[in-house]
């Protein structure tokens, strides 16, 4: 992504610096257009190595938009960015309702929760990978469902900010699409997805209601499968017409139940093989296509 950033209500988009980067990011990596001085600086699109262009073409890589959040957007920018996105249609990133106060200036602002903020100006009529929805409203959680909008919950980032815990359970049982991430190491200073997947588990369950849990397949499927739902990849599962993206684990488990046993026990050591698309990229301690 090159995240989309305006700080003017006024300014229109033709005059925006970063909404036309944006653009250029999504034309340049598609092919469709050539890059500029400008953006080359910033992101290296002048020196595409010949493995990442075969990547770009076997959407290995693919170009998201993202908005970062409503509070480095104006509203015209959000605008404008869903009717372009009608036309492009990538996917769409954004960090939605991550803090208290976020919401509540959001309500104070415009009279909306962030959610209805969005959806009223169109972005959710996007693929939308929405980051964090911490402080969601159970109508909130609605609207996600209905406009079938991925939840990207980052369980390590929220507790290392005290953001709040994200409504896992509610979410699922709503039929959310729940995918995890890290947030990046500025919030994280991990990025480690067993990790992840270890502290959805554990948060999940402590904030269930009473009765209630989060079973481990559902973290586990939070970690693998519905991360390709959510970029509408065929990937994450081993089956007939899916992407042969794979990690082969050596550790200790029993029989009972493997996907408890991966999210309580295993970490990137004992990850031996990588495989994406079916390219063997790493075997038991050695790169194969880098040079470290």
């Amino acid at each position: 992504c090159r995240a989309g950033l305006c700080f003017d209500p006024n300014q229109e988009m033709k005059d925006c610096t970063r909404f036309g980067q944006c653009l250029d990011f999504i034309s340049i990596l598609r092919g469709d257009k050539k890059s500029n001085h400008e953006l080359h600086k910033e992101t290296g699109l002048d020196s595409l190595t010949d493995e990442t262009i075969c990547a770009l073409s076997e959407e290995r890589i693919v170009p998201d938009f993202c908005i970062h959040s409503i509070y480095l957007s104006t509203p015209n920018m959000v605008k404008e960015f869903a009717l372009v996105n009608k036309h492009i249609n990538a996917n769409f990133q954004i960090h939605i309702s991550e803090t208290k106060k976020e919401v509540s200036e959001c309500k104070t602002k415009y009279g909306c929760s962030p959610v209805e903020y969005f959806n009223n100006l169109g972005i959710f009529d996007s693929n939308v990978l929405a980051a964090h929805c911490v402080n969601v409203s159970d109508s909130d959680l609605d609207i996600l469902k209905n406009k079938h909008v991925s939840i990207v919950h980052n369980p390590v980032s929220n507790k290392f900010l005290d953001s709040g815990h994200a409504p896992i359970y509610e979410a699922l049982k709503k039929g959310i699409n729940i995918c995890i991430g890290t947030d990046g190491c500025a919030s994280n200073d991990n990025l480690d997805m067993f990790k992840e997947m270890t502290f959805a588990w554990m948060y999940a369950n402590e904030h269930c209601p009473k009765g209630c849990s989060v079973s481990a397949s559902d973290i586990l499927d939070m970690g693998t499968i519905n991360g390709g739902k959510a970029i509408r990849r065929k990937c994450g599962s081993i089956e007939v017409g899916y992407k042969a993206d794979l990690i082969a684990l050596d550790f200790t488990y029993s029989e009972e139940d493997i996907a408890l046993d991966v999210i309580q026990k295993a970490n990137p050591k004992n990850v031996k093989y990588t495989f994406a698309n079916g390219k063997l990229l790493y075997r038991e301690n050695n790169f194969l296509t880098l040079n470290e």
